[in-house]
């Protein structure tokens, strides 16, 4: 006995629209929606899309022709990363198990830029407590990046160690990491208290929940 495909009325009108537009299939019509969900595509934008090998990908990302947004790396422990500070990058979302509800929790984090040597490439880094205070005076200069050993600490929050360094500026001044004291508004007339220095608010939480 002979099988039969039944075909719903999405995938008869998927299949009409893809022949009407000289696709090879009616998943290439849709954008790749085997289900034909979604709107189909001309024959014009469906040339847009394609499944490179990795020989392309490779050969893609050494041309030295093309410039690439940043691409996402975490730093691992131990691992040093060089190159041109551009500045902070977009915030990305990050998701953590909190180890005392079991629930995960998500946070935005900043990102920093750094560029290659010829400046078509570019990786975008997760940031953290310190590297948001290291970093800044680096911006606009080579940098190189260490990352330490991470450690937990009691209330479950990780502490990682950066090293950050970068050549001396060739005007021979020096970069300074000193944060500016804000003065509070105390009054010291008539021999009341003297005026008391605010501590400095933490930077922005990044990877890492405190730091060292």
């Amino acid at each position: 006995m002979a099988s039969t495909t039944t075909k719903n009325g999405t995938s008869k009108y998927t299949e009409t629209v893809g022949k009407a537009t000289g696709a090879a299939g009616a998943s290439d019509a849709t954008g790749g929606d085997p289900e034909g969900q979604l709107a189909p595509l001309s024959k014009e934008a469906g040339l847009m899309f394609s499944t490179p090998s990795d020989e392309q990908i490779q050969a893609m990302l050494n041309d030295p022709s093309l410039e690439f947004a940043p691409q996402l790396k975490k730093l691992a422990e131990g691992e040093l990363v060089t190159g041109l500070l551009e500045g902070m990058g977009p915030v990305v979302e990050l998701t953590r198990m909190d180890r005392q509800t079991k629930e995960e929790t998500t946070s935005l984090v900043n990102t920093w830029i750094l560029a290659g040597p010829n400046g078509g490439a570019r990786v975008s880094i997760l940031s953290s407590v310190q590297l948001d205070k290291k970093l800044p005076p680096f911006i606009g200069g080579i940098v190189s990046i260490l990352r330490g050993k991470e450690v937990n600490t009691q209330n479950g929050n990780r502490v990682t160690e950066y090293m950050v360094s970068g050549p001396k500026k060739a005007n021979g001044e020096r970069r300074s990491w000193v944060r500016p004291q804000v003065i509070d508004a105390v009054s010291v007339e008539g021999g009341k208290a003297a005026p008391q220095l605010a501590a400095p608010s933490a930077a922005a939480g990044g990877e890492d929940h405190a730091s060292a």
